[in-house]
């Protein structure tokens, strides 16, 4: 039983991790683009900030780059500490320097606070999260090819700081954790998957891999009342899988619900041509060990 499946290829990975997506990278301009939105833009330090920011994405110098940058937030910072803490420009430029230098929940941050106050920011804002989006999970995708999972780690984690619209971020999350045998942190990224839906039809199988697999995962802590609840919820999206129907009769067995247990084995074994020899072996053992003897010989 205990059958994973994730989106890595490797010990526990039945599903290699898909190809590149489609996106813009907002840091391919030639120089620093300003708000689409209007902001206020005039105070000095802000203007200041803006040329450092320019400057920093024109720059091709990495040693010069980092100055630009660190510059940047340097301004930004006084204009918080003085007298611009509300000035949404200020969090706006703090977001956008958040995405040159990978501080994606701080770029998070500061976004949401713009937002608040000046909500016709919020399509501007958008595009920049998605953009930074595509482009984490991109290079997710490209270590995670790699094997390189820790950094995948890295990158697939900005991701999902940065933006929440779509599962692959943290369905791959979710693998790679389960891959490494962090039962809590897989439980939480696949059901952060799950509590985002699956109205993206492009992606809904993510989300009912991902109701499988915290099925699985409580079952394999053995906790019972919670691999019951989420069998039966992938049970409903995936009637036909006979995998799913043996660990819920596994899980009724095992929390003391007997009866309900053969009930279900009594359902599976009226069709044993629809299953697999090792599963028919699996529930044989487990009826046998429960003193159903006459069920254990019909498996």
């Amino acid at each position: 039983m205990n059958r994973l499946t994730v989106g890595v290829g490797c010990a526990l990975g039945l599903v290699l991790v898909a190809g590149q997506l489609e996106g813009q990278d907002p840091q391919a301009a030639e120089e620093f683009r300003g708000p689409t939105c209007d902001l206020d833009m005039g105070h000095f330090l802000v203007r200041q900030a803006m040329t450092y920011l320019t400057g920093a994405v024109e720059e091709a110098d990495p040693a010069a780059k980092e100055t630009l940058l660190r510059d940047a937030r340097a301004s930004l910072m006084e204009a918080v500490n003085t007298d611009q803490a509300d000035n949404p420009s200020v969090w706006y430029l703090l977001g956008r320097h958040g995405i040159l230098t990978g501080d994606f929940v701080g770029a998070d941050s500061s976004f949401n606070r713009v937002e608040l106050v000046a909500p016709l920011c919020g399509e501007d804002i958008e595009y920049y999260r998605h953009a930074s989006w595509v482009n984490q999970v991109n290079r997710g995708i490209d270590l995670m090819q790699q094997v390189d999972y820790d950094g995948a780690l890295v990158e697939l984690s900005g991701a999902a700081a940065i933006w929440n619209g779509a599962n692959v971020a943290l369905f791959y999350l979710g693998s790679i954790y389960a891959e490494y045998g962090e039962t809590d942190s897989a439980l939480h990224y696949f059901k952060e998957v799950v509590e985002l839906g699956n109205a993206d039809t492009s992606r809904a199988e993510n989300y009912n891999t991902a109701v499988e697999n915290i099925a699985t995962l409580y079952h394999m802590l053995e906790d019972w009342e919670s691999t019951i609840v989420w069998y039966e919820r992938a049970q409903e999206i995936n009637p036909e899988n006979t995998d799913l129907v043996f660990g819920l009769a596994e899980a009724y067995a095992e929390s003391g619900n007997e009866e309900r247990a053969f009930a279900i084995y009594d359902g599976l074994l009226a069709n044993p041509a629809e299953m697999n020899s090792l599963d028919l072996f699996n529930a044989g053992v487990k009826l046998f060990n429960a003193d159903e003897f006459t069920r254990a010989a019909r498996a």
